[in-house]
């Protein structure tokens, strides 16, 4: 109700921001099952440093904590290690891409981004493309990722993060409307002293449509 989000719109509930870099690897599972044997997921993820610490170790499938909220202290193999499921580098692997230079000038993530993607291409890889609508010290990307194909997401998934909440309903509805089809990454932003454990990810009805039909992904 808060988003007036369009009919179709799907939501999932996640502790934080990095948890939810989880569900988009998930779905790309779901939508190409060809990413289980003879595809790879590339995640191509923006603004390193700028955005949460956890982000780039979950979006490669990785535990971001020694500690998870369920079963608490990670055994020590498994600290710095994969998610069952997510363990293996055929299927997985991810690119960081860091806001700015070592002498603080800002990157061009744009073309950093467009590199990644026809070295995908070439490799017959599956790229989940991230944009950041407002890292920790409120850089955007120029331009935020559509998800590509000629169906929905068939050659491409777009995340945008979101979770600093700096964004009005109208780019918001934006992004979730056919031809962007870009699942949205939002949180109960510190920078709003919103609470803790408190993330979600806004699924576009096209995407979500095409979940109900597809079968659940397999490790």
């Amino acid at each position: 109700d808060a988003f007036a989000l369009p009919e179709g719109s799907e939501v999932i509930l996640c502790p934080s921001g990095s948890d939810a870099e989880y569900i988009p690897v998930a779905i790309a599972r779901a939508l190409i099952p060809e990413t289980g044997t003879s595809r790879r997921i590339v995640n191509i993820v923006s603004q390193l440093r700028e955005i949460g610490a956890g982000t780039a170790p979950a979006a490669g499938g990785e535990f971001f904590s020694t500690h998870t909220p369920l079963s608490g202290a990670l055994p020590s193999e498994r600290v710095n290690g994969r998610l069952a499921g997510m363990d293996d580098d055929m299927l997985l692997s991810h690119v960081d891409i860091p806001a700015r230079s070592r002498d603080g000038g800002v990157v061009d993530v744009q073309q950093r981004i467009n590199e990644e993607l026809q070295k995908a291409k070439e490799s017959n890889d599956f790229p989940i493309v991230h944009g950041v609508f407002g890292g920790k010290t409120g850089l955007m990307d120029k331009a935020m990722p559509v998800s590509t194909g000629e169906g929905v997401a068939e050659d491409s998934l777009a995340v945008i993060d979101a979770c600093q909440g700096r964004f009005s309903l109208k780019e918001l509805h934006h992004w979730l409307s056919e031809g962007s089809d870009a699942i949205v990454l939002i949180t109960g932003s510190k920078f709003y002293q919103g609470p803790p454990f408190a993330g979600a990810v806004i699924i576009p009805p096209r995407i979500a449509s095409k979940l109900r039909e597809a079968p659940a992904p397999q490790p």
